[in-house]
């Protein structure tokens, strides 16, 4: 293993019950290095994620995957761990806060502590330099205005999307995974979280970007999915593959 390397994912294969998604593919991502996954909706790109966190489907099963974190293999005994350790931002958006700032404070204080019940205990108390940080970097997408909009009340899409990608964001971890990041955001938003996970990869982050869309993201390394195989692009791929 090469000393920054970070993620390295083998011999992964993807089933349904009538066909084969992805079969036997490897992959890696270093220290300071933005790998972007691309294909078609439907191509198995959301599967890859769940493979690498442990998360299991009904409609599809994983084959003989090994994923390693930083040189460790990861099972059973460590996955816990490994989700602690690092942030990752799933397809569909799902929130176990009342307001957009109490979730992304929440996400903030797991990746200290995982223990839940601690971590309702203490959302209600107010630590200067943490409550500094989260409201900056609402700021720094222009969203003020939801911080404490109720998730009961009507959000728009892109307001949800952009609540899961800051409750990442906040955590300080050497490893980012983003499902389709620039999902239901508008063109200056998108523009913005290319920017920030540029920003995050020359801070030395390792960034897993999974999309059917590319355009505001440069990267160091691409892959496809194509006809089941995981092929690496040797120029850049074309802006979204619908």
């Amino acid at each position: 293993m090469e000393n920054n390397e970070i993620l390295r994912v083998e011999n992964l294969t993807i089933k349904t019950k009538t066909f084969e998604l992805l079969h036997d593919s490897s992959f890696s991502t270093n220290k300071s290095q933005i790998v972007l996954i691309q294909g078609a909706n439907g191509s198995g790109k959301t599967s890859i994620l769940k493979a690498i966190m442990g998360f299991h489907e009904r409609k599809v099963s994983i084959d003989s995957c090994k994923v390693f974190y930083k040189g460790e293999l990861i099972n059973h005994n460590n996955i816990n761990e490994f989700r602690k350790k690092i942030a990752y931002v799933e397809q569909e958006d799902f929130f176990t806060a009342r307001t957009p700032y109490e979730y992304v404070k929440q996400s903030l204080l797991l990746s200290r502590n995982p223990n839940e019940k601690i971590i309702r205990s203490k959302l209600k108390e107010t630590v200067a330099s943490d409550e500094e940080k989260i409201v900056n970097l609402f700021k720094h997408f222009h969203k003020e205005s939801i911080m404490f909009k109720r998730f009961s009340t009507p959000l728009s899409g892109g307001e949800l999307r952009i609540t899961s990608l800051m409750a990442a964001f906040i955590r300080d971890s050497d490893l980012y995974i983003l499902d389709e990041p620039i999902n239901k955001l508008d063109y200056k938003t998108a523009a913005i979280v290319g920017n920030y996970i540029s920003d995050l990869s020359a801070r030395g982050a390792s960034v897993l970007v999974i999309t059917h869309c590319r355009m505001f993201m440069k990267s160091d390394k691409a892959y496809e999915i194509y006809e089941n195989t995981l092929k690496k692009l040797e120029k850049v791929p074309l802006p979204c593959r619908q």
